[in-house]
């Protein structure tokens, strides 16, 4: 199981997953291993 850790920023969230992090907003969604890492309102 791939374990995340996401930091709220306000309208932006920094993903760490694995050593690499990725900034997105709150409305964007990443696919990391066939997994969607969502982000609820």
């Amino acid at each position: 199981m791939t374990t995340y850790r996401i930091i709220n920023y306000g309208n932006t969230r920094t993903v760490y997953i694995k050593g690499q992090s990725w900034e997105i907003t709150k409305h964007q969604t990443i696919e990391i291993d066939d997994k969607k890492v969502s982000h609820a309102k």
